[in-house]
């Protein structure tokens, strides 16, 4: 699940960034993020998959990868 999920979140940063060749590694503030692109991507995240994401989450994990990671961890 946790790839799966890591792929979703990845889809989301991309469109959320406009940034198609955005990676699972890279950090999503670094590529241009801030906090109201990461509320959007919350939102998104959730709307998607049905997992909510915690906004802070996001700047604990700021990529898509660490972030399924953490979401599949308090899930389970």
């Amino acid at each position: 699940m946790t790839a799966q999920l890591s792929d979703q979140i990845l889809a989301v940063f991309r469109v959320v960034l406009k940034n198609p060749s955005m990676s699972a590694e890279d950090d999503f503030f670094e590529s241009g993020g801030d906090s109201t692109a990461a509320v959007d991507a919350a939102a998104m995240i959730n709307q998607q998959t049905g997992v909510a994401v915690p906004i802070a989450q996001m700047f604990i994990y700021p990529t898509a990868e660490e972030l399924a990671e953490a979401l599949s961890s308090l899930s389970a």
